[in-house]
């Protein structure tokens, strides 16, 4: 019997599979970071993933809330919010890559 096996239902199978491009996504877009390639594009596009992950707060209180409600977290809430502070810090460096970007491009424009 293998470690991890398929997915009986459909519906697992494309929460699986959901769950597994997501992991592709995002060491991809590590991969970008650490080689300092399309920093700004791929600090956007985490941007974009930590809203995804922070809608759960809107779709599913229940879940990030629990039964005592706001604003008491649940663990699981707790693990969601860190987000917030994540996309915060992707905001800034999509910032200083555009601010490295437009200084280097200031002395290019000033020898022509």
């Amino acid at each position: 019997m293998p470690i991890t096996s398929a997915p009986a239902t459909p519906r697992a199978f494309a929460e699986h599979l959901l769950d597994r491009v997501f992991t592709v996504v995002e060491l991809v877009a590590a991969a970008f970071l650490l080689t300092n390639r399309a920093v700004r594009y791929v600090g956007l596009l985490a941007v974009l993933l930590f809203v995804g992950t922070l809608s759960i707060f809107l779709t599913a209180p229940a879940v990030t809330f629990g039964a005592q409600g706001f604003p008491f977290l649940t663990l699981t809430g707790q693990f969601l919010l860190k987000d917030l502070g994540l996309a915060a810090g992707a905001l800034a460096t999509v910032a200083y890559d555009v601010q490295r970007h437009r200084a280097l491009a200031q002395p290019a424009a000033r020898t022509r």
